[in-house]
């Protein structure tokens, strides 16, 4: 928990310190997203996703790597020490928060490992969940008047007329009834 409260420190230090170029970022950056938010909402939201599979990921290996090295060092045949562990004890660790860390990694390939999850992470979220752009709806139909318009002017006609009156026209040919069929009992 220590390494967590030590990470929050430095981050809100670093806010304190820097709180005028944070603030002034921000100032550009909502007109800048709000004009821009067809484009730059889904890829915000799309990163953060991406975000979140990592961060799931690097919790697996977390606890992967730490029961693969309680596994090995408590499964060893060999005598034991004046400490309790075997002379082949493993201490395998990975950082749960410092994660750019890469001397925190004790066999170094697990970061590699992790790199490689993450290119994976990757290519299956563009495969499966490809980003896509909001489409707005169209304001005004073809006819030159707003949608509210000749929506509400058609719900009014179709109150009035009823909403059936010519569906007999665009259907070519009418549909049978389940009581049209020959055999069946009333």
């Amino acid at each position: 928990m220590d390494s967590f409260a030590e990470i929050s420190f430095l981050v809100s230090d670093h806010i304190e310190a820097n709180l005028k170029f944070y603030l002034l970022g921000v100032l550009f950056a909502i007109p800048f997203i709000y004009f821009t938010r067809k484009w730059t909402v889904p890829l915000i939201l799309y990163t953060i996703e991406i975000c979140i599979y990592f961060a799931f990921m690097h919790i697996f290996i977390h606890a992967l790597v730490g029961i693969t090295a309680w596994f090995k060092t408590n499964s060893s045949i060999r005598a034991l020490q004046k400490d309790g562990l075997p002379p082949d004890a493993v201490f395998w660790t990975t950082p749960m928060v410092k994660f750019w860390d890469k001397a925190a990694y004790d066999p170094l390939w697990v970061i590699y490992v992790e790199y490689a999850f993450m290119a994976v992470i990757i290519v299956l979220v563009l495969k499966f969940r490809p980003m896509h752009t909001q489409k707005p709806k169209p304001r005004f139909s073809i006819d030159g008047t707003k949608r509210g318009e000749s929506e509400k002017d058609a719900m009014t006609v179709a109150k009035k007329y009823g909403s059936k009156r010519y569906a007999d026209e665009w259907v070519k040919k009418p549909g049978k009834s389940a009581r049209d069929v020959p055999g069946r009992k009333p």
